[in-house]
């Protein structure tokens, strides 16, 4: 069962500081979960129930809870790791995806691994790669703020209904038990119609293509 679950309090700068690593992209995603156990552990909420949304063990979340507790913030740090360093480290991994969802190339409307590789000076094979983990992750594991912090495939399932029923009851439960340690109602759980998850790039997209029909228009 592992070891039980420190107890955690959150002072404002830890607060803020664990709530800027969760919104990190694909890259440093490990401390990202690492944040969000922290902060859902720190309302409260029962460490199953953590495991649970986070789909991760109770192990784990017992893990990272009693290294924040030793060490704060530095606790949920990796260690340097030993053996051969990466060939893409993570700014780079960022950039790809930064790159990918927040412009387009010249002349085209969306980037293909062989002009992103071009683009970055890397090889192709190494974008595919950086683009399929990145869109397994915000399918099928990154919960959305935009959607009620539940992941697209979730949503599609039509299983988000029931998990924010769930959660919405599990918060309350959590505030009686604890009042102390919130300062604000819990989350909106009620549920939301359509939304667009990257606006920007949807406003790039647009913007591009309407271009390119109005210079085709007075060539």
């Amino acid at each position: 069962m592992g070891r039980p679950k420190a107890e955690i309090v959150l002072n404002d700068r830890e607060r803020e500081q664990l709530e800027t690593w969760t919104r990190r992209r694909k890259t440093a995603q490990s401390l990202a979960l690492r944040s969000r156990i922290v902060l859902e552990c720190a309302t409260g909420v029962d460490s199953k129930i953590v495991a649970h949304d986070l789909s991760v063990s109770q192990q784990t979340v017992s893990k990272w809870c009693n290294r924040f507790a030793a060490n704060r913030l530095d606790g949920l740090l990796d260690a340097p790791r030993s053996g051969a360093p990466r060939t893409i480290d993570d700014a780079r991994v960022d950039a790809v995806i930064a790159k990918t969802l927040e412009t387009v190339p010249k002349n085209a409307t969306h980037w293909s691994t062989r002009s992103m590789a071009r683009e970055m000076g890397l090889s192709q094979t190494a974008v595919s790669r950086i683009w399929r983990a990145f869109v397994r992750w915000y399918n099928f594991e990154h919960r959305h703020s935009g959607i009620r912090y539940v992941t697209p495939a979730q949503r599609h399932a039509l299983e988000d209904r029931a998990i924010r029923a769930t959660r919405h009851q599990t918060y309350l439960q959590a505030r009686e038990r604890h009042p102390a340690r919130w300062s604000r109602e819990t989350r909106d759980w009620t549920p939301v119609g359509a939304v667009t998850l990257n606006p920007e790039r949807d406003a790039v997209v647009r913007e591009q293509v309407n271009a390119e029909g109005i210079a085709q228009l007075v060539a």
